[in-house]
């Protein structure tokens, strides 16, 4: 039963992948085709809720090849959820496919819909990272701890990519993705906070040749927060009352 579920998962994890795939295909192959009307890669689309009044105005909505947005971030919200599971071949399908959409089509994203994707997707696959480091305990010899951490330290490096590659439009979210990286530091789990500080060095010796004197100084105040939330109180250790 588990083998046949597993086979499920994993099988729709590569139908999101092959239809997103084809979806952007198809409507570039429209663009190319001189026949065919011009088929915008961002467009407004008219629409309205199912539960909405009979003559109610439709809302415009904005489409990627010819996708909403809702869609889009209901695939992508897929993904990442999945890209947490258990199952090493779903988790790690999953987060490759994550990572290749918004590689491929990012591009293409507005400066809203990017942020979006950010609280929505990228921080929904941390946070369910790092509720699965914190769910159970696990033994130094457990291979789904070791997996758990590797899977981690694939998430942090993609996300990185990512945001090396779209930096001109992701520079403004800085402080989320700072934010996604430096807070794990602060976790009591061991390996999880170490995988972050690595995740931290990495992001900066990546993306510093596109700090400026304002990222430089995000960079600090990050550094400077997780100093201040860790550094050990002495009180406790100083008696109330010293006598001479």
């Amino acid at each position: 039963m588990n083998c046949r579920m597993e086979k499920i998962s994993f099988n729709s994890v590569a139908l999101i992948q092959q239809g997103m795939s084809f979806i952007v295909k198809a409507q570039g192959d429209k663009k190319e085709d001189k026949e065919t009307p011009k088929v915008e890669l961002v467009s407004p689309l008219k629409s309205k809720p199912a539960d909405a009044e009979e003559g109610a105005e439709e809302k415009e909505v904005t489409s990627y090849y010819g996708l909403t947005e809702d869609s889009w971030l209901s695939l992508l919200g897929k993904l990442a959820t999945m890209a947490t599971d258990s199952r090493p071949k779903i988790a790690n399908t999953s987060l490759q496919t994550l990572y290749t959409i918004l590689k491929e089509n990012g591009s293409v994203f507005t400066h809203d819909f990017w942020q979006m994707i950010i609280s929505g997707v990228i921080k929904l696959l941390f946070d369910e990272l790092q509720f699965s480091f914190q769910s159970k305990k696990y033994s130094s010899k457990d291979q789904s701890y070791e997996f758990l951490k590797q899977n981690c330290k694939q998430a942090y490096s993609k996300m990185i990519d990512i945001y090396k590659l779209h930096h001109s439009k992701l520079k403004d979210f800085m402080p989320e993705f700072l934010s996604i990286i430096v807070n794990p530091m602060q976790n009591p789990h061991e390996s999880l906070a170490k995988i972050s500080i690595e995740a931290f060095k990495s992001f900066v010796a990546n993306v510093s040749p596109y700090f400026d004197e304002n990222a430089w100084n995000r960079v600090i105040e990050s550094l400077e927060k997780v100093i201040q939330a860790t550094t050990p109180s002495l009180v406790p250790l100083i008696p109330n009352k010293i006598c001479f």
